[in-house]
């Protein structure tokens, strides 16, 4: 059988995921009743807003590309500072989520997670997905958050 620690998530840099996150923040304003254009650029709230993914994205690909660039070493340091928190933690995160949720098996075993540079974590529960922003000081307590969300809405 397959350990937790075996069953580790992906840690992924995507500026198209990137891009997700950031036409998701100005464009859905109201989700999790709080303003996340705050945390982005005034220009790129500008050039984003109002527009469809697509459209967007004609904009916010080459803008991500140059950001991620810009950023590729604290990007870089920041997903092995997950890997290690993950490595150290990410089982005995796991067991304790297991004992709240009354002995479940997490509801699947291959999880992704994405870095993103802004501090929205969104997810995709069918697709295993979660966003991490840069700044987030414990990556395992925000995943395992997010997980409790999928495990109630799974079981």
């Amino acid at each position: 059988m397959e350990t937790v620690s075996e069953r580790l998530p992906q840690i992924k840099v995507d500026v198209y995921k990137d891009a997700i996150n950031y036409w998701a923040a100005c464009n859905h304003k109201s989700m999790q009743s709080m303003d996340w254009t705050t945390m982005i650029e005034p220009e790129v709230v500008r050039e984003i807003s109002g527009k469809t993914s697509e459209e967007a994205n004609e904009f916010l690909i080459p803008y991500l590309q140059k950001k991620h660039l810009e950023k590729t070493t604290e990007i870089e340091q920041f997903k092995e500072f997950v890997l290690k928190e993950f490595g150290e933690k990410f089982e005995a995160g796991c067991n304790k989520l297991k004992q709240v949720m009354s002995g479940h098996e997490l509801y699947r075993d291959d999880f992704t997670i994405f870095i993103t540079t802004i501090g929205r974590c969104p997810y995709n529960k069918e697709n295993g997905w979660v966003w991490l922003g840069m700044k987030n000081a414990d990556p395992v307590r925000t995943f395992l958050h997010e997980l409790c969300h999928f495990q109630f809405i799974h079981y």
